[in-house]
């Protein structure tokens, strides 16, 4: 979208030549490549950029000042609770504000899982 809209704005703007266009999209090009190779080599650029994922409830219990901190409110996290399927607070072990905007319940009674696996990030696109 961000590509669409640089082309359009040097089609219908000011400049209205193709170079201009060209070098909107290809700076954008660029910036997206050199943030994906600066987020694979150094971790603590792509916790900066990406987030960590944040505790909202443990054991029943709302983490309040985590809670604050995410930006949200404890009828935010109730209501997805209650989206989740679930009565009350107290049937849910976890709820995790994921990185990508999204809240993660595990159920009270759900047991852990454990892998022997190194699990690798996986890029779209392959890279």
């Amino acid at each position: 979208l961000l590509i669409a809209n640089a082309v359009q704005n040097a089609m219908v703007g000011t400049d209205v030549t193709i170079l201009g266009g060209v070098t909107a999209a290809a700076t954008l090009l660029v910036m997206n490549r050199a943030t994906g190779v600066l987020s694979d080599r150094l971790p603590i650029f792509r916790s900066t950029i990406e987030g960590q994922p944040v505790l909202l409830l443990h054991d029943g219990k709302l983490i309040e000042d985590q809670i604050r901190r995410a930006g949200l409110t404890d009828d935010l996290v109730l209501q997805s609770i209650r989206e989740h399927g679930f009565a009350q607070a107290t049937d849910v072990k976890m709820a995790v504000l994921e990185v990508d905007g999204t809240i993660s319940i595990v159920p009270a009674g759900a047991g852990t899982v454990r892998s022997r696996h190194r699990v690798r990030a996986v890029r779209p696109g392959g890279n």
